[in-house]
């Protein structure tokens, strides 16, 4: 890993400069006041003829800022390509986004920003060959939490000089405040997140973002390539879904009003396309062909269509146990294929370790005591997930993950890749897709499982739950495995 010291005065001079005050064929739009371009600049969404590029502007009074942009085939910026102004204004956050057109494929291009006297450092992007292509290098990045550390990754990565296009696969920011998950990190190292509350309306969002592209090794980072970019659940709420979140409550306001001030801070300050006219805020599922080599088709998995994922604190289905009551003073367990009595009592089934090996406890002067605190069990005694109906009900066929319209449209862009010759088809997906079951944590420290205990209320049965297998995370392709089935298929 680099050095921080070393990545923060290195990666910005290794990745960028200054706009050439050289480039005299165009003019910077007269404005009256300061200006700075405190945020870096970006490049995203490239196709064979087309780019994204942005930045943002701090100016010093408010009202609109007009800023030229520039793209040449130079870093001095002297041989422009296409050159324009936009004006931007409190209303984007002065964010600026120009959708570049009319550039050649498979071609490398230098782009930077002006407004008043100040100039943006150059960032370098490329759009998409076409034709036969026999090398792509994709970075792939994801979860980038502020408060938990420094950036050294975008640092290194920045110094690379082979990225065809960075693909960030979610958690490009974190939601939580200083009272939140890495807040006691955060004030340890001095990274306290702003605001130091949660985010939860639009200036919040706007000012983690803003933030988070302070940082000079994730501004290198984005002045090296194109970035391809898709959200995953920490840019609204943890465990994010189309109707809610877990770390969303009526405290803080209608969800549909929160995901609309995440969704609109997401589109000022990443470089990526806008939706179209009419299309839903949340349809970022969209497709990028680097030649006939690879088809790299990002989907959304997380606000479209999402079911609200499985909840094993209060819905894990556990095993059960047939006790005949027929004799109250002295029950006694049914065993397989034994018939069900009338006087019949379901109750958890207790299983205790025998020299390693898991037996049911069918005894009921022992069990009593057991099945009516099963969630407290002491050392040694266990009950187990119903993985049959575990599965029974994570297959529901009205659980969605991505929704019938995007299953729809993933199918015709895998089957058109395939028809056009392409050799690869490549999913940018925010979650694990593969079956992951729970190693056995079951005989966690009793003071690390009481630590867990206090970050994740609930945890400590589950550790115990994991002396059988069952999927680990219900949050990813896990908790909904017709859908997976459909993909795959």
């Amino acid at each position: 890993m680099a050095k921080r010291g070393w990545t923060r005065r290195g990666a910005m001079a290794a990745a960028t400069g200054a706009v050439a005050a050289c480039a005299q064929n165009v003019d910077t739009p007269a404005y009256e006041g300061a200006v700075t371009f405190s945020h870096g600049v970006a490049s995203g969404d490239p196709t064979p003829n087309k780019v994204i590029i942005w930045t943002r502007v701090s100016p010093e009074n408010p009202g609109p800022v007009p800023v030229r942009w520039i793209v040449a085939r130079n870093r001095e910026l002297t041989d422009v390509v296409k050159t324009g102004v936009i004006e931007t204004t409190e209303a984007r956050d002065y964010t600026v986004k120009a959708d570049v057109t009319g550039l050649r494929e498979g071609a490398p291009y230098f782009y930077g920003f002006r407004a008043g006297s100040a100039a943006s450092t150059v960032g370098k992007t490329k759009t998409l060959p076409r034709g036969a292509l026999n090398e792509l290098k994709l970075a792939v990045v994801s979860c980038a939490s502020y408060p938990h550390g420094f950036f050294n990754a975008y640092g290194a990565l920045a110094q690379r000089d082979d990225v065809d296009a960075v693909v960030h696969l979610g958690d490009y920011i974190y939601e939580y405040g200083l009272a939140g998950y890495g807040g006691d990190t955060a004030i340890h190292l001095g990274r306290v997140p702003s605001p130091e509350v949660e985010c939860i309306r639009l200036s919040d969002y706007r000012a983690r973002h803003a933030q988070y592209k302070t940082e000079a090794e994730l501004q290198a980072a984005h002045a090296m390539a194109p970035w391809i970019v898709v959200w995953d659940d920490h840019e609204t709420a943890n465990n994010s879904f189309a109707t809610g979140a877990e770390n969303h409550n009526e405290g803080e306001g209608q969800w549909a009003n929160r995901k609309q001030a995440a969704l609109q801070a997401y589109y000022e300050w990443m470089p990526i396309r806008d939706p179209q006219p009419g299309a839903a805020f949340e349809a970022i599922n969209r497709s990028f062909q680097f030649g006939t080599l690879a088809s790299l088709i990002m989907v959304e998995t997380r606000l479209l269509a999402r079911s609200e994922p499985f909840d094993y604190n209060s819905q894990l289905p556990i095993e059960m146990q047939r006790w005949n009551f027929t004799n109250a003073a002295a029950p006694v367990a049914l065993r397989e294929g034994e018939p069900d009595v009338p006087a019949m009592q379901m109750l958890p089934r207790i299983y205790e370790s025998v020299r390693g090996e898991l037996r049911p406890v069918l005894d009921w002067r022992r069990a009593q005591s057991l099945v009516s605190d099963p969630k407290n069990l002491p050392a040694g005694f266990f009950v187990a997930p119903d993985v049959p109906a575990l599965t029974e009900l994570l297959s529901s066929p009205d659980r969605q993950l991505m929704g019938a319209a995007q299953e729809q449209w993933l199918a015709d862009e895998l089957h058109g890749s395939v028809r056009a010759g392409c050799t690869w088809q490549v999913l940018g997906n925010q979650i694990l897709m593969a079956p992951v079951n729970a190693p056995d944590l079951s005989a966690t420290p009793a003071q690390l499982a009481d630590a867990l205990e206090r970050l994740l209320p609930g945890v400590k049965q589950q550790l115990k739950l994991t002396r059988f297998p069952f999927p680990l995370n219900t949050d990813s392709w896990d908790g909904y495995p017709a859908a997976r089935n459909r993909v795959l298929a």
